[in-house]
């Protein structure tokens, strides 16, 4: 009995199934359907969907292009709610101050942001001065100007406060002064200055005027060694330094107008006095005797960054104005104030809400100037979000400008030519791209619009689903036997089936197969196609490994890769479901309007041919197909707006106007600068120019493009001439750049080359040295190796021949002999000897008688090789006889011999 009421009950169910039913595939998005649980569904960015419908077959977690399967879902929304929303008065100028955000991640959520400026607010002026020498008669103007000062500030504001601060530079080499008398007085002679300081508050903000007047009277100048100032640290510390300054928090507008004739050191350049420290962003000053606070870590933390300055002032929400005081009116600028000014212009762009203007030598033209720039800064809304350290959201902003326009420039959304009394709305979407375990808690961060006021926006996700925690046990939903969660049943062991409706006992071919219907001869179209699971027809969701190719239906007799797809890969280019017969049904467009083609592809309305301002199709000139402008002959461009041909417009081409165009224009000082048509008049004649801020608004007219540059900027003109034969032209933001002195380029490759020279030569020289000294020391060696006596080389022979004369026997009695050689001293006594016996004499001596006062002279006489001056020699030398004749013998021989008298 049993096992017929369980036969009967299946039977029901597999009734309730095939009338009621769809049988579920893996879905376009495999992602979706690998989430097994709701909560880690909705968590997914991919815009998943949880069903909680019963008996669904299939991943319960679907995309959102397969929400017509499953006919009921768990979607969470995200919401918001705006905790405070003030109406506009002169103290809120944004609506609303405080809202509260819930998000389901991936989805975002959009919320409005309103400003109106307000005619009388309050107002917060500080001064922050350069107090150099060569800001002399700077002060002596700022000091004549405070009557004036003050009616210019009632004209803003009625409830303005007003301070004064000043800077020179650090108190160190090299930016001040190291000779005592020089450090002690600075400015030299007879000028009543003060020591150097990087940074002094003469006055926090107040609203007496006389207390500005007071503080000015008895400021002192004083001067460092370099030209740049410590204007980077004074800014720094009169924004972070609240309290001393006396800053009023929001929705106070607050300015800092910084008077400089000169540029400021910045980060790193601490480093050429030894102040290595890098600067930390946090307020050093300490209240001196005098009253006035003074920066006390100038010598310790070196210049703070460009970067640092901009993050502090959004922090704080201050406006920077720059007044360049180099300039004079009555002659033409000069290259240094030109180049000064750029370098403030380019500046203004890194820092939020900022400003530059030109002053005069003794910035007679302060006050103008500064109502200028404060015009310029409270008639540009500009809206950015401050995030921090938060990550995984984004944020994306419009602008809604009351002119109709918006000024977009990357992550800058701002509206231009606001004014009193104008409304500016700004649409908001934030998106949270994941669940953390910070945005389950909550997270806070402000969107601020500068000095118009902030919005706080709190913020949390939707991380899981109610369903979850609500679990029903033993539910009728699944069979008595399972537990209902989420509208999935949990079944028990022994139990299977999308409603457990399946046992043990059940699971068999002879119970499953018979109620599964037989097409064709196949069961469930087939094993490809499906299979009979309890009854019920599972389709294959995974054809041929492709978890977007699937088939469905109640015998999953469909499928939906038979489909054309567009270019991008999707079935009925994602405009549209495939159908059972591979047919795209199509979905409605916003109009209602369902899209058409074969797949889906063509957009059905004309929304999308009109270009922005303007009401015409296709500018007229085209026919709108599938959301796209196709154009008539003589015209081109995405809305057919551009005109290409004389005779389809009538009016002359792009190349005919160039010419009149890059005359009429020009780049000055970044600026564009429109010449006199009298200038221009034979390359504009006949013709009408006219600067718009919007060119696309003129139709029916030819749109070209022409650049324009200087040495320093580039830019482009936007221009057309319509049939009236006015050519209207818009400019396009000038870039500007600086130029690089031809010597910085030449200088490096010159003096490289010298050095290269330099070190050729001397690895020459080295390479020289090298080898002398080599072959000096192979000299030495062979030297010591060689022997000879005396150090005469054993075969010289001297070209001379050395004979002794017979000595005079006296000379032996006298001592003279004592300079011959041994042997000769020997043979002299042995011819005095023969001598006394035999009486003879030589023939090879000169013989003279001692009773006849004969003397016998010892002489050393040096042979020439020539013989006959030798004989010639001897034939003289016999016929002196006396001792008289001695000197002339020897002068005689000396002619042609060397004689020595021993």
């Amino acid at each position: 009995m049993m096992c017929q009421l369980r036969l009967i009950g299946l039977f029901l169910i597999s009734f309730g199934l095939f009338f009621n039913g769809q049988a579920q595939s893996l879905l376009e998005s495999s992602d979706c359907t690998q989430l097994k649980n709701c909560s880690k569904c909705i968590q997914s960015s991919l815009r998943c969907k949880w069903c909680t419908q019963l008996r669904f077959t299939g991943s319960r977690c679907i995309p959102q292009t397969a929400i017509s399967l499953c006919n009921q879902f768990f979607d969470p929304k995200g919401s918001q709610n705006a905790l405070k929303e003030e109406e506009f008065s002169d103290d809120i100028q944004i609506s609303p101050q405080q809202i509260d955000l819930i998000l389901r991640p991936g989805i975002p959520e959009t919320f409005n942001v309103t400003v109106k400026p307000a005619p009388n607010f309050p107002l917060d002026v500080y001064f922050l001065m350069d107090f150099s020498f060569s800001m002399k008669n700077d002060l002596q103007t700022l000091r004549g100007l405070v009557s004036n000062l003050a009616r210019k500030l009632r004209e803003i504001s009625t409830d303005y406060r007003i301070g004064f601060g000043s800077f020179v530079d650090k108190e160190t080499d090299p930016f001040e002064f190291q000779n005592f008398f020089k450090k002690k007085n600075p400015c030299g002679g007879n000028e009543d200055c003060v020591k150097s300081y990087a940074f002094q508050n003469h006055l926090s903000l107040n609203n007496n005027i006389r207390n500005l007047s007071i503080a000015l009277q008895h400021a002192k100048l004083s001067g460092n060694l370099d030209r740049p100032e410590s204007g980077a640290d004074a800014i720094l510390q009169a924004i972070v330094c609240k309290s001393e300054i006396g800053w009023r928090p929001a929705p106070a507008r607050r300015l800092l107008v910084f008077i400089t004739d000169d540029g400021f050191h910045f980060a790193n350049d601490g480093k050429l006095g030894g102040v290595v420290t890098p600067h930390d962003g946090k307020c050093h000053l300490t209240m001196q005797r005098s009253g006035n606070y003074k920066y006390t870590e100038a010598e310790r933390l070196d210049y703070p960054s460009i970067s640092m300055i901009a993050e502090k002032l959004r922090e704080n929400v201050i406006s920077p104005i720059f007044g360049i005081a180099v300039f004079d009116t009555k002659k033409e600028d000069t290259e240094n104030s030109k180049v000064l000014y750029h370098k403030y212009l380019n500046l203004t762009s890194s820092l939020p809400n900022a400003a530059v203007e030109k002053l005069e030598k003794d910035s007679s033209n302060l006050l103008p100037a500064l109502r200028n720039a404060y015009n310029t800064i409270s008639s540009r809304i500009t809206i950015n979000p401050f995030l921090g350290e938060l990550q995984d959201i984004d944020i994306t902003i419009k602008a809604h400008c009351p002119n109709g326009t918006s000024d977009t420039l990357d992550n800058d959304n701002s509206c231009s030519g606001v004014f009193e009394g104008d409304v500016v709305t700004f649409e908001v979407s934030v998106t949270a791209n994941r669940c953390t375990q910070q945005f389950k808690r909550g997270v806070s961060f402000p969107i601020s619009t500068g000095f118009f006021g902030t919005v706080n926006v709190s913020l949390r996700t939707i991380c899981e689903c109610d369903c979850d925690t609500e679990v029903n046990e033993n539910a009728d939903q699944c069979s008595g036997f399972g537990s209902l969660v989420c509208g999935r049943c949990d079944c028990p062991a022994g139990r299977f089936g999308h409603t457990c409706e399946c046992g043990v006992e059940t699971n068999s071919t002879e119970v499953t197969v018979p109620q599964c219907r037989v097409i064709n001869g196949k069961v469930c179209s087939g094993p490809v196609a499906g299979e009979c699971v309890c009854g019920v027809c599972a389709c294959n969701t995974n054809v041929g490994g492709n978890p977007g190719h699937y088939y469905f239906g109640d015998n999953c007799e469909c499928n939906n890769f038979q489909c054309d797809k567009d270019d991008k890969g999707r079935f009925c280019s994602g405009n549209g479901k495939c159908g059972c017969h591979g047919i795209c049904e199509c979905n409605k467009a916003p109009s209602g309007n369902l899209y058409t083609g074969h797949s889906c592809q063509c957009y059905p309305d004309n929304d999308k041919c009109i270009k922005p301002a303007s009401k015409d199709v296709c500018s007229g000139h085209g026919t709108c197909i599938c959301g796209r402008c196709e154009c008539d002959y003589g015209f081109a461009g995405e809305f057919c707006q551009d005109c290409i041909s004389h005779s389809a417009c009538g009016i002359e081409i792009c190349a005919d106007q160039q010419e009149c165009i890059n005359c009429m224009f020009t780049i000055e000082y970044g600026q564009i600068k429109q010449q006199y048509k009298e200038t221009c008049s034979q390359q504009c004649y006949n013709k009408t120019v006219v600067m718009v801020d919007d060119i696309g608004s003129v139709s029916n007219a030819i749109q070209c493009k022409s650049g324009i540059s200087n040495e320093e900027c580039s830019g482009f003109m936007y221009y057309l001439q319509s049939k009236e034969g006015v050519i209207y032209v818009e400019s396009s933001p000038i870039n500007c750049f600086e130029t690089i002195p031809v010597w910085i380029i030449v200088a490096p490759i010159a003096g490289g080359l010298l050095l290269l020279g330099i070190l050729m030569i001397l690895l020459v020289k080295c390479v020289l040295m090298c080898q002398d000294y080599m072959e000096y020391r192979n000299w030495k060696r062979d030297l010591a190796k060689v022997t000879f006596g005396d150090f005469e080389s054993p075969l010289y022979r001297s070209a001379g021949q050395t004979f002794y004369c017979p000595l005079y026997p006296g000379y032996l009695e006298k001592g003279l002999i004592g300079a011959l050689p041994k042997i000769q001293e020997k043979e002299l006594h042995k011819k005095k000897e023969d001598d006394a016996t035999s009486q003879s004499s030589d023939s090879s001596i000169t013989e003279l008688n001692t009773q006849s006062n004969i003397l016998r002279v010892p002489i050393k006489v040096t042979i020439p090789q020539q013989r006959d001056s030798f004989e010639s020699m001897s034939t003289r030398s016999d016929r002196l006889s006396n001792e008289d004749n001695i000197e002339e013998l020897i002068k005689a021989l000396s002619e042609d011999t060397d004689i020595h008298l021993i």
